[in-house]
């Protein structure tokens, strides 16, 4: 993720820009926006294309405007007790699927930029390194940050309208030819549905066991698919505890695209010698993995881990954790989740959810885990535990809903501790520590199996264990 991308100011103008540029054909065969666009969106009349071209241009004015209103908020707002909006001050990360993908965009545009200028070859969206460093490092190799003249072209040519200059833009400029190409194929899939969701045939559809070993770690880990530095110092201290398996909780950024999964998260999954083994390690679905539509997380992520879907239950005859997709139906189950979930509530096993969504929290504004909570609720009696993540913060939360609760959303994103809690959802331990640079650590949760105990470390990205519990 580069610093651009990272800064409100720079994507809603570069997004302004975009609207403007995209919606001012030129005619004739220099008009590269339509010419690209149309090949990108597969039209080959006047009439898709004038259609296409305006529902995405609608899409994005629509965004625009939506964060507009909100950014005069969140540059006057005490954001501190607020921990899921408080890394917009260090890092634009807004919970909308537009502007989610409008970011991927320029991120990747930016890497192929630089990656190809490095290289000697024209600046096109075709094809990019294989593996893709940290943005940080390319950032500093290539020895000039990214800005707003990268994606807007001026020409030489002297404006004509002087209400256009003065509001900013310039209608004889024109976007960049490989911009163009990469805002059209993800505008593509802003205009494409959901993937497909897959669903069970049978209620043990979908069961995993653990390793039949004595002690079984497994290392708990969200809001890590950043691929930047915080995201790989996490990675490096699970690799060194050498766990048995691994499970994401999902949100890979911005958008979850087929690019980013493999850059920001498959690339950095090397925490054995054959993660491609089935039931080695598990993937979350999520909210950012579903700005793009969820086709890189159904496509891409599971295909890979040799996950067959969503949802699963894993574990042994002592504990079984039931991994949950809250992000297909936005914080919520669908009705083939619940009845499969049902199902898994049979045997002696203590049972643990795992989802990305948070049930109930101590610091979100309003109550967000309310439809999730209400699906849930009836099953809570055999529930023992549950673990989270969205929120980026980590807290142990005292016995709530006769629930022990955990949030570990502080996988790799940019937040500031939160300073109390909101709501009388009872908080038993924070992990208040800090940054060299003032925010909030980083870091992941450890779970070591042995019979019937439940040992949970919860590790920082620096090595240290910031609080230990028996479960």
């Amino acid at each position: 993720m580069h610093k651009l991308t990272g800064n409100q100011d720079a994507v809603l103008k570069v997004l302004q820009q975009t609207i403007f540029h995209l919606g001012r054909e030129r005619g004739g065969g220099k008009d590269a926006a339509k010419r690209v666009g149309m090949k990108s969106l597969g039209v080959k009349s006047e009439l898709q294309w004038t259609k296409q071209r305006d529902a995405a241009i609608d899409v994005l004015q629509r965004a625009y405007e939506r964060e507009q209103d909100k950014a005069i908020l969140l540059r006057t707002a005490d954001l501190s007790a607020v921990p899921s909006e408080s890394a917009l001050k260090d890092w634009y990360m807004p919970r909308d699927r537009t502007l989610a993908v409008f970011q991927a965009a320029m991120d990747e545009y930016i890497d192929l930029k630089m990656q190809q200028s490095a290289a000697g070859q024209k600046t096109t969206k075709g094809k990019s390194a294989k593996k893709t460093l940290p943005a940080e490092s390319v950032d500093a190799a290539f020895g000039s940050e990214p800005d707003i003249s990268w994606f807007i072209k001026p020409t030489s040519k002297s404006a004509g309208d002087e209400a256009l200059k003065f509001a900013g833009f310039d209608q004889f400029d024109n976007l960049d030819p490989g911009w163009i190409e990469v805002i059209w194929e993800k505008a593509k899939s802003l205009l494409r549905g959901k993937a497909t969701f897959i669903t069970h045939q049978s209620p043990t559809d979908f069961r995993f066991e653990t390793v039949d070993k004595p002690n079984v770690v497994i290392a708990l880990v969200s809001d890590w698919g950043g691929g930047n530095a915080a995201a790989i110092e996490v990675g490096a201290q699970i690799k060194a505890r050498n766990p048995d398996h691994v499970i994401h909780l999902g949100d890979v950024y911005y958008a979850g695209t087929k690019r980013e999964i493999q850059n920001r998260f498959l690339n950095l999954w090397d925490f054995w010698s054959t993660p491609a083994t089935a039931g080695r390690s598990f993937a979350l679905n999520s909210n950012h993995e579903m700005y793009g539509g969820g086709h890189g997380y159904f496509k891409t992520t599971l295909k890979a881990l040799k996950q067959p879907a969503s949802y699963f239950n894993f574990g042994n005859q002592h504990w079984r954790f039931i991994g949950l997709d809250t992000g297909y139906v936005d914080h919520d189950l669908n009705d083939e989740q619940l009845e499969w979930l049902k199902a898994q509530m049979t045997g002696s096993a203590k049972k643990v959810l795992l989802s990305h969504h948070q049930p109930f929290s101590a610091f979100a504004g309003g109550d967000p885990g309310a439809k999730l909570r209400a699906r849930v609720e009836p099953l809570f009696d055999k529930i023992h535990g549950w673990f989270w993540g969205h929120e980026h913060i980590c807290v142990a939360y005292g016995q709530h809903l006769g629930i022990k609760g955990r949030c570990i959303g502080h996988g790799c994103i940019p937040y500031e501790t939160p300073n109390a809690p909101s709501n009388n959802v009872p908080v038993s331990w924070l992990n208040d520590r800090k940054q060299p640079n003032g925010r909030g650590i980083h870091g992941f949760a450890l779970l070591t199996l042995s019979g019937a105990n439940l040992q949970i470390d919860y590790i920082d990205q620096d090595g240290t264990t910031a609080f230990s519990e028996s479960f």
